[in-house]
């Protein structure tokens, strides 16, 4: 293990902590959006700073495992989406990966290849990605990554099925991936570590349920910009104490809305059911459409977490098995792999219980196979709930492909013909 170059890292790390001092003093009650973010890349640069073994992962994956070895998580896609909102954005990647794979390639699968390709973030000691979860762009850069980069990986065989068969199958797939841990870092794991771990994992779960359910409330409590937030929260730092404390400040604050009646909009006019993905580089998108037409997302698919807590941490092979479903249970993962049963009966279900009045399919260009059920999508939810829904093209991550201005003309447009 040699030192690594955290140039990057240490500029964002700094960036983030400079905008948290700047949106503290002049917008206070602004602060929490960019929390997460930060903490994010603090703790990164932390474990960097200390030479820690660096695990490049897929961002399905989430971390409780390498936190519990002391194993430095980088997720490029969730490194990504976060950088994608800076002024000057990931441009210069797409530029470059642009010049080895073709445009078509999901830009966040781009962003990963030109993060190595690049020589400005830490090179990993080990590669970790998940087979067909949720699609084959996400599922062919890590092999190459390993190739080129000439560092071992493990990959995690994804079952088709979602019974119970397919979870203690993918349990034996996470037991392998210990040992795999193991050997690359020379220590064995800690168990009393990993349930500290899983436990602040679950403590998080309750609330991203609870609070879950209280979307579900007219008006809605909780804001589109903490949706779309919470989501890389828990990403990103499943399994630490900050997003125990982050997600429960959230939960606590939209049951006091409830409890007066209040929504997070002064007046509620419309509920989105986000169907796809989000303006990840300008979230700003979704408050425009809080401030000039009322419109509040009440459920994103990709913030949909419906996993339980692990509920007995006695054993490792109860919370290996409790990790393997969380995995298998991600949104976005459970519904590219498997039947498209499960994604029509979810997004039909989000319009349905948070009572939406449209539903919005913001369509990531690189997204295949979520293009490949737009048209069942629309059916099912005209068919199921009777309420329209907007379907329109951009790159969540890469404003040429369409700019905030355009995405907003489209909305506009939808909005004004539904009001």
């Amino acid at each position: 293990m040699t030192q690594k170059n955290i140039r990057e890292i240490e500029n964002v790390h700094n960036s983030m902590q400079g905008l948290l001092k700047h949106v503290g003093s002049k917008y206070p009650e602004r602060k929490w959006m960019y929390e997460p973010a930060a903490k994010y890349f603090e703790l990164l640069y932390e474990d960097l700073v200390q030479n820690k073994p660096v695990a490049w992962y897929f961002f399905l994956l989430t971390p409780e495992l390498f936190r519990a070895m002391d194993i430095a998580p980088f997720s490029g896609e969730y490194a990504g989406s976060v950088i994608s909102s800076f002024p000057e954005g990931i441009i210069k990647y797409m530029e470059l990966a642009e010049q080895h794979v073709p445009d078509s390639l999901c830009a966040i699968n781009k962003y990963t290849l030109a993060a190595a390709l690049s020589g400005d973030f830490p090179y990993p000691d080990m590669l970790i990605h998940i087979a067909a979860h949720p699609c084959d762009s996400a599922s062919i850069v890590y092999p190459v990554l390993a190739e080129y980069l000439g560092v071992p990986q493990f990959c995690l065989d994804t079952p088709y099925l979602d019974d119970e068969k397919s979870h203690r199958y993918f349990a034996s797939q996470f037991s392998k991936l210990i040992s795999f841990l193991e050997e690359q870092t020379n220590q064995k794991l800690d168990f009393d570590r990993l349930r500290q771990v899983v436990e602040y994992s679950n403590q998080a779960q309750e609330y991203v349920l609870k609070a879950n359910e209280l979307r579900k409330e007219v008006p809605c409590p909780i804001s589109s910009r903490s949706s779309a937030t919470a989501a890389g929260a828990i990403l990103g730092l499943a399994g630490t104490p900050f997003l125990v404390d982050w997600y429960k400040k959230q939960y606590e604050m939209a049951l006091e809305r409830v409890q007066r009646n209040e929504g997070a909009l002064p007046e509620e006019k419309l509920r989105v059911a986000m169907i796809w993905s989000s303006t990840f580089f300008d979230l700003g998108v979704l408050e425009w459409m809080e401030r000039e037409y009322g419109a509040v997302v009440v459920m994103d698919l990709l913030n949909l977490w419906i996993n339980e807590p692990i509920e007995d941490t006695s054993s490792l092979s109860k919370i290996v098995h409790g990790l393997a479903s969380k995995t298998l249970k991600a949104p976005m993962g459970r519904h590219g792999r498997g039947p498209v049963d499960t994604l029509l009966e979810e997004v039909v279900g989000i319009c349905r219980d948070y009572k939406a009045d449209v539903a919005i399919f913001a369509g990531h260009v690189g997204c295949k196979y979520g293009w490949a059920s737009a048209k069942l999508l629309k059916d099912a939810i005209k068919e199921e709930v009777g309420i329209p829904t907007l379907f329109f093209d951009f790159d969540a991550y890469d404003p040429r492909v369409a700019s905030s201005e355009t995405i907003k003309a489209k909305i506009e447009q939808f909005f004004d013909t539904y009001l």
